[in-house]
């Protein structure tokens, strides 16, 4: 079972980070509710569908590679769709996921191996206001505005 203990910040400013290459993300959601979500993620060639439950600051979540052709075909059913262009990056020990929406929002995720990593972070200052866990900016509710780069 995979923990995920994540926080989420705006950006402000210009990152002084090296992004590396940019990588296009389409997720769909099979079935979304108050706590928990079962979503399919096409990356590349790859299909993930991945159960996440999401209360709380650690979060279970489990991921598995599914065949890509029915991978598509469950994210052609979807009615909740979301596209972004993720930059990921180490930084001071922890992962740094960068994502830019088509609607321009932008804001950096930051992952922490303990929850106490978690609450010790100190945000650098191109970081802005802390996003985690308002709605507006949750995947789930961007993909109800179907937000593609076509």
């Amino acid at each position: 079972m995979g923990k995920e203990i994540e926080r989420k910040f705006l950006i402000q400013g210009k990152i002084p980070l090296e992004l590396g290459e940019p990588t296009l993300i389409k997720q769909g959601y099979i079935f979304a509710e108050k706590g928990k979500h079962l979503r399919i993620r096409i990356v590349k060639n790859a299909a993930i569908l991945g159960l996440k439950y999401t209360e709380g600051l650690v979060r279970d979540e489990f991921e598995y590679n599914i065949p890509f052709e029915e991978g598509m075909e469950m994210y052609k059913k979807c009615e909740m769709k979301v596209e972004k262009i993720r930059f990921s990056v180490k930084h001071e020990g922890f992962f740094y996921d960068l994502d830019f929406f088509p609607n321009n929002i932008r804001y950096m995720e930051v992952e922490f191996p303990t929850k106490e990593d978690s609450t010790a972070f100190i945000k650098p200052e191109w970081l802005g206001k802390e996003i985690t866990g308002e709605s507006e900016y949750s995947n789930i509710t961007l993909s109800k505005q179907k937000l593609s780069f076509n």
